[in-house]
């Protein structure tokens, strides 16, 4: 990954490709159709481009600010927008964690995940 692209859009595109190339055909694309999983319906196609800019306008000055950046836009991709839940962010001294109603797609789960 070219370090210009770091904390862009771009950028979690070609991380996203790297990890789910295997298993998805659209990893590291935006997607143009609304998918659900069962009943959890992941963010509508319509809003991601305008929630991608949106996020990526954060600055991205540290590490630390391009990591909030990636965690910003994963969990608005994954969020089950079937729940009014919000995404929760928890900042410990060592990690940070994040509580998103969303879940894993597809054939994915925690314990093939992400060697799928």
């Amino acid at each position: 990954m070219a370090d210009k692209d770091v904390g862009t859009v771009k950028a979690l595109q070609q991380i996203h490709a790297y990890i789910f190339g295997g298993l998805y055909d659209f990893a590291g694309k935006i997607r143009t159709k609304t998918i659900a999983k069962g009943g959890t319906l992941f963010c509508l196609a319509e809003h991601l481009h305008s929630y991608m800019k949106a996020v990526e306008s954060m600055p991205e000055d540290t590490y630390d600010e391009i990591v909030d950046k990636y965690v910003e836009m994963n969990a608005i991709c994954h969020r089950d927008y079937t729940s009014n839940g919000p995404i929760q962010f928890y900042q410990y001294d060592d990690r940070i964690e994040i509580m998103n109603h969303g879940g894993l797609y597809g054939r994915a789960n925690e314990a093939n995940f992400p060697k799928v």
